[in-house]
């Protein structure tokens, strides 16, 4: 899911130049996205259109919404259009290898001093889903 403020067209931008390429680098293939356009609201402060949003998300490949979080306006449809699509994609919830399940256990179990673990960890975590706020190679 990726969100912008359609007052700010800044903020379609940046998922654009930054949240976009760095998802299709680290995330899954075949994943579901949504683009989401906030502060529908704000129809006097609004500097992207519906249509640009729209158009935006059919460029990349997502699905499209407006949403206004601030009088809860379709947010639940955001999430219920990305859980609509995600039936067909049960295939990319992949077990982890053995050696990544084992590492799983460790950490969640406050046993990670081991780099290797983090690292398998990591992978494991990213065949399973992406968030834009867990960016694991920064030390890559």
């Amino acid at each position: 899911m990726f969100v912008y403020d359609v007052t700010k067209p800044q903020t379609l931008e940046d998922l654009e130049r930054l949240w976009i390429p760095s998802y299709n680098k680290h995330g899954p293939e075949g994943a579901v996205k949504i683009i989401v356009g906030n502060k529908a609201d704000l129809s006097t402060s609004r500097q992207v259109s519906s249509e640009e949003g729209h158009d935006f998300a059919r460029r990349h490949g997502c699905l499209f919404v407006e949403t206004s979080a601030q009088d809860n306006t379709a947010v639940g449809q955001a999430f219920e259009e990305l859980l609509a699509n995600l039936q067909p994609l049960k295939a990319l919830a992949i077990p982890a290898p053995r050696e990544e399940a084992a590492a799983c256990a460790d950490i969640m179990q406050g046993r990670s001093g081991s780099q290797d673990a983090n690292t398998a960890f990591r992978k494991w975590a990213r065949r399973i889903c992406w968030f834009p706020w867990l960016l694991f190679e920064r030390g890559a």
